[in-house]
């Protein structure tokens, strides 16, 4: 790794622990109803946030830096593309109400894990299907580090996952 590279990721930390801990409400994206999303040196951060219409994550804005609760409304659709990597912070869930469809691939999966990588888990909390949650699929996903609840990576809370 040379010193740019590295220059460079410690502007992307620094500017994400700002963003955790001093977050405001910046300007929503057009696809995130409530609660926001910043972006720094091509890294997008997002708060606490609620999907209130159909909503898409892609790959050119991976990585998703998590720093709240995701959560899809009833009745809602959220895709995540392919190569799209989320990056849960400490104690943070997403919480399907509605419907999660990732749509990876063999050569190119959807990643959730923890922005600080823990090989036994519990960097985060888990992704919870409610009973309300319904056509949820998996396909080529990783959900790696979660479990900080007890629920492990992935809990069905009366919900369905295929």
């Amino acid at each position: 790794m040379d010193f740019h590279s590295l220059k460079n990721g410690y502007h992307i930390l620094i500017a994400f622990l700002f963003f955790c801990i001093f977050s405001q409400s910046y300007a929503s994206e057009g696809n995130l109803n409530t609660g926001s999303v910043i972006e720094v040196s091509g890294s997008r951060f997002l708060e606490e946030t609620t999907f209130t219409s159909n909503s898409t994550l892609n790959e050119s804005g991976s990585p998703y830096y998590v720093c709240g609760n995701l959560i899809i409304d009833e009745g809602v659709v959220l895709t995540i593309e392919a190569g799209t990597v989320l990056e849960m912070c400490h104690e943070t869930s997403i919480i399907v109400n509605g419907t999660l469809r990732a749509e990876g691939t063999q050569m190119n999966p959807v990643v959730f894990k923890g922005l600080h990588a823990n090989p036994i888990g519990g960097t985060w909390d888990c992704i919870t299907f409610s009973a309300s949650s319904r056509n949820n699929y998996l396909n080529y996903t990783f959900v790696e580090s979660g479990g900080r609840n007890l629920f492990g990576n992935i809990h069905l809370d009366g919900g369905s996952l295929r």
